[in-house]
Order: C-alpha cells, then sequence, then structure tokens
C-alpha cells in the first residue's frame, strides 16, 4: 500500500487540482460565476470538448472556455496514466496483456500514424481513450500528453468557431 501512495498523491494534485482549481482561478480572473465555471468543468468531464456549446449558452467567454474544458481534458489524462501505472504493478494480467501487445504486430492506423495518431485521434476518441492507447503502446508520456493537449484544443476551438462563428472569436 505505501508503494502506490505517491500515485494517489499524483492522482489528487491532478484531478481536483486541475479540474477544479484551475477553474476556481479563471472564475476569479475573469469575474464569472464559480457555479457557471465549475459546471463547465462538470460538463467537459462528461462530453469532453462539446462542453464548448455549454460554456457559449452560459455566455462565458472565448479563453475561459478553452481553458477550463482543457484544463480538465489534462486532469483526465494525466489521471489516467498514473491510474494505469497503478493497476501494471497490482494485476499480473495486465502486465500479461502489455506483453502480448508488444510481441503482437500492429497494423492499420496505428502503425501508419503512430503517437502522431494522438493528435486527430482526440477528435474521435477523446481524452478518455487516447491515454489507454498511449499507455498500452509505451509511447512516451511527455510528447502524447502535449499531442493529445494540441488535438483537443484545437477540437474546442473548432467547436467553438463553429458555434459561434468566426467573427465572434476574432472581434
Amino acid at each position: 500500500m505505501r508503494s502506490c501512495l505517491p500515485a494517489f498523491a499524483r492522482i489528487l494534485l491532478f484531478l481536483p487540482g486541475l479540474s477544479l482549481g484551475v477553474p476556481f482561478l479563471v472564475s476569479i480572473v475573469t469575474e464569472n460565476s464559480l457555479s457557471a465555471i465549475i459546471s463547465l468543468a462538470g460538463t467537459a468531464f462528461l462530453i469532453e470538448y462539446g462542453a464548448v456549446v455549454f460554456g457559449i449558452a452560459r455566455g462565458i467567454g472565448f479563453l475561459p472556455t478553452i481553458v477550463v474544458t482543457s484544463s480538465v481534458a489534462l486532469a483526465v489524462i494525466l489521471t489516467s496514466f498514473e491510474l494505469f501505472d497503478l493497476l501494471t504493478g497490482r494485476f499480473g494480467r495486465v502486465e500479461q496483456f502489455l506483453e502480448r501487445v508488444k510481441r503482437g504486430r500492429v497494423t492499420g492506423f496505428i502503425s501508419h500514424y503512430g503517437m502522431w495518431g494522438l493528435l486527430p485521434g482526440i477528435f474521435v476518441g477523446g481524452f478518455y481513450i487516447c491515454p489507454a492507447v498511449s499507455w498500452i503502446f509505451s509511447w512516451k508520456r511527455s510528447f502524447s500528453v502535449t499531442l493529445m493537449m494540441a488535438g483537443y484544443v484545437v477540437s474546442a476551438v473548432a467547436v467553438y468557431i463553429v458555434t459561434t462563428g468566426i467573427l465572434t472569436v476574432v472581434f
């Protein structure tokens, strides 16, 4: 159990720290209602970048909406990696599965694009699936997180632009 304490500490830092701490700060800095910002963060847990539409409906501006939803995405991605690492050490079947993946031949999208597939993959798989794919294939964590977050921010901005129109974002 003691060997799990550092991972639990990081999970507590990532999940509530990023998904509640950043929205709290955004609420203070932008003078938006704390309840509106926290509900935006909660919505991001459920519908990922689709929560941007909720932010628009609540009258939250472009930058606060993107920052809050992105902080939730980062919290989920980092927490996922920590949970996966915990599972590996505790369950033999997980380790056996990973060994089979490493021995097996990867075909299709993953073999063609590799880690770079995370960038567009976040559009389809979201921030719940892509960290698992990255972890299973043992891709470099920092670069994987960067690619996933870049894909997430691009998708969130695209949803904002499509919903409000480009003129609202630019002017």
